[in-house]
């Protein structure tokens, strides 16, 4: 480290070009030759070697992790019938966080159980088209229409039950208890719900956002760092931060990411 002290009486221009500025074009210093210094009287000391403590207090908060983070999002469009979660609740995968009312469910549950039974009369009508087929030459042409339809049929069942399946719809389950304009929306994965952006009544279309997990309790110490120790941080470098409700004791933790942009509100790296 090195340190400058100036004073003198007598004042020379700045040539602009000897300026030294940051980002936001703020001098933070001067570059001078050495007839430059001469001429302003600047004198230099002995070189002292000493050994100084290499810390850097900042400031900043803790936030989730940003792997650790999930969201839920409506799957359909409709009204939130009931709400069965809230803020701060951790939730195992698979919980009912709400339900969801939606027309576009009852036409899908009614498109597939109509395709079902078309399939049921398309199958006997193949078969027995089948068996004319191997009494009477002409009857070839039938059955192939028949076969046709079939599967035409089949393909747009399986397409039916993928989207049932996708909503947490069980198909099998229509057939027993018929069609239900409500459906559950799940907890995606395990984890605690930071944010509940839905309430009983609302309507929501699809897509819409409706809650944010945080799926473990790792949290990450976001800093601001002036920028002119922003090139000195790197990636795997421990650092000590203490938390508001116990200011005593550090916590070694390590930087896994440096931003490369400056905030120019502060100056500062995050």
């Amino acid at each position: 480290v090195v340190f400058l002290v100036a004073c003198t009486g007598r004042t020379s221009k700045l040539n602009p070009d000897n300026l030294i500025t940051n980002s936001a074009g703020l001098a933070t210093g001067v570059r001078l030759s050495a007839k430059e210094a001469e001429r302003a009287g600047i004198r230099f000391g002995a070189v002292v070697t000493e050994e100084h403590q290499r810390i850097l207090l900042c400031r900043g908060n803790l936030v989730a992790a940003t792997d650790n983070r999930s969201i839920q999002v409506a799957p359909v469009g409709g009204r939130i019938a009931s709400v069965h979660c809230h803020a701060g609740q951790y939730l195992h995968e698979g919980s009912v966080i709400a339900c969801i009312e939606s027309s576009d469910l009852i036409r899908l549950q009614q498109e597939y159980l109509e395709m079902k039974n078309q399939q049921e009369y398309l199958h006997d009508e193949f078969t027995r088209q089948g068996e004319l087929a191997v009494e009477n030459a002409t009857s070839l042409k039938k059955m192939q229409l028949a076969k046709r339809d079939y599967q035409s049929v089949e393909l747009k069942i399986k397409a039916l039950q993928l989207q049932l399946e996708i909503l947490g719809i069980n198909p099998d389950s229509l057939n027993r208890n018929g069609i239900s304009p409500v459906i559950p929306i799940l907890m995606p994965e395990s984890g605690t719900i930071s944010r509940v952006l839905m309430t009983r009544g609302v309507v929501k279309n699809q897509g819409d956002l409706l809650i944010e997990i945080n799926k473990t309790s790792n949290l990450a110490a976001r800093l601001k760092v002036p920028e002119i120790y922003s090139n000195r941080l790197k990636r795997g470098l421990a650092v000590d931060i203490m938390v508001a409700s116990d200011s005593l004791t550090p916590i070694q933790l390590k930087i896994s990411s440096v931003a490369h942009e400056i905030d120019p509100a502060d100056q500062c790296a995050v």
